[in-house]
This record gives C-alpha cells, sequence and structure tokens, in this order.
C-alpha cells in the first residue's frame, strides 16, 4: 500500500488506476477516508460528470478528475493539514 506524506498547506494527488473497467467514462468512481477506529467514510464519487459530494463542506478540501485514455481516476486534496490523515482508497462496483 503506498504511502506518503506532504507538507502543510500544499495539495497532494492520490491516483486510482482503474484497470478492467470496461466504458470507464460513464463508470462510477467512489472516494473513501479511513482513520483508525472509526468506519471508512465516502468522500466524493465521479461519474461521467463532475464529482458529486457526500458532504458540501468537502467541496473545497477535495476534487476528482478522470483520465479517460488511460483508465486513472484521480484526487486532489487541497491546503493539507494534520486533519487530513488518513488511508484514502477508491472503489469500483
Amino acid at each position: 500500500q503506498p504511502s506518503f506524506t506532504k507538507g502543510e498547506s500544499t495539495t497532494a494527488w492520490i491516483k486510482c488506476s482503474a484497470e478492467g473497467i470496461s466504458n470507464f467514462q460513464s463508470a462510477v468512481i467512489h472516494w473513501y477516508r479511513h482513520i483508525p477506529r472509526n468506519a471508512p467514510e465516502r468522500i466524493l464519487y465521479i461519474g461521467s460528470g463532475q464529482a458529486a459530494y457526500d458532504d458540501n463542506s468537502y467541496r473545497s478540501k477535495y476534487s476528482s478528475l478522470k483520465i479517460v485514455n488511460n483508465n486513472i481516476c484521480r484526487l486532489s486534496i487541497n491546503n493539507i493539514n494534520s486533519n487530513d490523515e488518513g488511508t484514502y482508497y477508491c472503489a469500483y462496483w
């Protein structure tokens, strides 16, 4: 499982390689954050349009985009601080 550390107030990008998904452009990719001793929490999901957020307060913190020709979905975490620590997952079903 990849791990990285970023300085505060910077932006982190997490890449999800979605191999084997046909019609990736319309596939719905979900992003979750897990903090130890808590249940995983969905941040957002993205299909063929813009991301939909589970909590509107996440709009300024997180964004996502798809790089369709490479089957990659990217999560951006803006203005990093210690509250952003956790394990981030992408999911498709």
